[in-house]
């Protein structure tokens, strides 16, 4: 029998593909880039989930601020009861898992506070700006209330995450409202 082909085999080429260790020493190169770039990754991840938190905290204090604001100037929210002194002083606490205020975690044994809110009312004469530029003489709950012309507000947001973890971890808010 004759073949069909009789020409001369062709030689095979040594540059026709890639060797198996070719291929694994590429495969390392690989390997060792890919590992270089995770730990970008990582700290990407790490700073999202802080800006999250750092958007979340500064929302919750101004949310708290702005409702006050909006109350008119002699709201009950934002007067101070005859007999307590010359601030109006409230806590409250963002619950973990409830997603919602809650000014007592005695009944939420079981949830966290992710953040302290403390909110603080004082009022003042306007005149107590004129003596010195400060306003460091509150009035307290037995003034009439056509004697009271500003109102300061602070609010103190704390992240229970991150507390005691240095500095940015309490928002504090300062307001002046005028009547």
């Amino acid at each position: 029998m004759s073949d069909r082909y009789s020409g001369p085999v062709p030689a095979r080429r040594a540059e026709a593909g890639f060797s198996l260790v070719e291929a694994l020493i590429a495969a390392a190169l690989l390997l060792f880039i890919l590992i270089g770039v995770l730990p970008l990754f990582e700290r990407s991840r790490l700073n999202l989930m802080q800006g999250n938190d750092a958007t979340n905290t500064a929302n919750a204090a101004v949310d708290a601020t702005e409702r006050l604001i909006s109350l008119p100037f002699n709201n009950q929210a934002t007067n101070i009861p005859v007999g307590t002194g010359t601030q109006l002083v409230a806590t409250d606490f963002w619950l973990l898992d409830g997603n919602r205020w809650v000014p007592d975690m005695t009944p939420y044994t079981t949830d966290r506070a992710q953040y302290t809110r403390t909110t603080t009312i004082e009022q003042f004469q306007v005149t107590d700006l004129t003596d010195n530029g400060v306003l460091d003489t509150p009035l307290d709950g037995n003034t009439l209330p056509g004697a009271v012309q500003l109102k300061r507000i602070e609010t103190d947001l704390v992240n229970a995450r991150t507390a005691g973890g240095g500095a940015g971890t309490t928002y504090h808010i300062v307001t002046l409202r005028a009547k």
